[in-house]
């Protein structure tokens, strides 16, 4: 066909490379330190043929006109090579390099037409090294992504990659977070709501007003100690959904569904509440739950001694502790079903705990106080 005629002497090629391949894996005589340097020159034969057929459809994208029309007359100046990295490895792209008369900034179609303006990496690839970046550091990707495809971009590129991200993710932090729930919400295959946040003091990379406290982190050493330090406030929430089993002696409650969340710096955790607040609200008004479970530490949300301070019923007064009102009034809900077991109940600093669906339990709450008995409200309040 013609529009693959491009793809004629690779394949000749790739065809050649394989058959050696398969010379070395016919016989008996087939070592397996053998066999992996053939798949190791079976990857590097792919990877070729890869990086082969992008150029040829690039190619195929690219403006071949003397001058485009876009408003005013752009002419094609140079052609102007630019190093793409694809899953296949690193390839250079000629691309036609238009600009006005006049000057002023060029346009470059065969960019804009591949998604490829002010991009290094090809959209997959970035992808990847963002997942990845959320689990590891940078050097760690780069290691990974090296033993993956072959040939993995650096480590500058995929901080830089990572930053760009996280940027936008920030800037647009709201829109990100509609666009998620609308495109995969929390799925509703459970019986078990559990939401949580915590928060905790983290050091920055930068010079503080005073000294700090020691470091946790393992790359700490003696001579930072005393230093000036800046710490500040990071925050982790989470939703999720659980199955849980009809006989919980036998067998463990399967996680069908999870969200989280993170927020540095951000002092007191408001926006992050809120959007777990908000996850909740969504996620109860696409499913039903029978059993609902909150965790979260006693310090409060602005302000105030960091004693515990039990809801005192499931209306606007739960806005006195750590919890929206929304979250108190939906933790503090009874279930319709009895709790199968104790692991229900929502266990404090002190460790007692208030189980907030069980009918065996007299009292009940949304945020359950340290000093025993379970300082609560009457069950009989309770109901939602």
């Amino acid at each position: 066909m013609e529009c693959t005629a491009f793809l004629r002497n690779p394949l000749v090629r790739f065809e050649q490379q394989v058959g050696a391949v398969a010379q070395v894996c016919a016989g008996e005589a087939l070592t397996p330190e053998q066999f992996r340097l053939a798949l190791t020159a079976l990857r590097t034969a792919l990877n070729e043929l890869g990086r082969d057929s992008v150029l040829g459809l690039v190619a195929r994208a690219e403006e071949h006109s003397d001058t485009l029309e876009r408003g005013t007359v752009y002419r094609c100046k140079e052609v102007s090579p630019k190093e793409w990295f694809t899953p296949w490895g690193k390839i250079s792209v000629p691309r036609r390099l238009y600009q006005a008369d006049r000057g002023g900034a060029c346009v470059v179609p065969v960019d804009q037409r591949c998604g490829m303006v002010d991009r290094f990496m090809v959209p997959m690839v970035e992808r990847v090294c963002c997942l990845l970046g959320a689990q590891l550091v940078p050097a760690e990707v780069e290691q990974a992504l090296a033993e993956i495809l072959g040939e993995g971009p650096s480590c500058t590129a995929i901080q830089q990659v990572v930053r760009e991200v996280g940027q936008h993710a920030e800037q647009y932090a709201v829109e990100c977070e509609v666009a998620v729930q609308a495109e995969q919400p929390l799925a509703p295959g459970g019986n078990a709501l559990v939401a949580g946040w915590d928060g905790t003091m983290v050091p920055l990379r930068q010079a503080g007003p005073k000294p700090g406290r020691p470091s946790r982190c393992p790359a700490h050493t003696a001579t930072t100690e005393g230093q000036a330090t800046t710490w500040k406030e990071a925050g982790v929430g989470m939703v999720a959904v659980y199955e849980l089993p009809s006989d919980p002696e036998q067998e463990e409650a399967r996680r069908r569904d999870v969200r989280y969340f993170a927020r540095t710096p951000e002092p007191k955790m408001v926006h992050l509440v809120d959007a777990v607040a908000a996850q909740v609200e969504a996620a109860l008004a696409q499913g039903h739950f029978d059993y609902h479970l909150f965790m979260a530490d006693a310090a409060p949300r602005s302000g105030g001694s960091s004693a515990p301070t039990p809801c005192s019923a499931p209306s606007p007064s739960c806005s006195t502790s750590s919890m929206p009102p929304s979250i108190c009034r939906w933790s503090a809900r009874r279930s319709s079903t009895p709790v199968v077991r104790p692991p229900n109940a929502i266990s404090t600093p002190g460790g007692t705990a208030c189980d907030t669906t069980s009918t065996a339990s007299p009292t009940c709450c949304a945020r359950c106080d340290a000093t025993p008995p379970n300082a609560g409200i009457p069950r009989s309040s309770c109901a939602s």
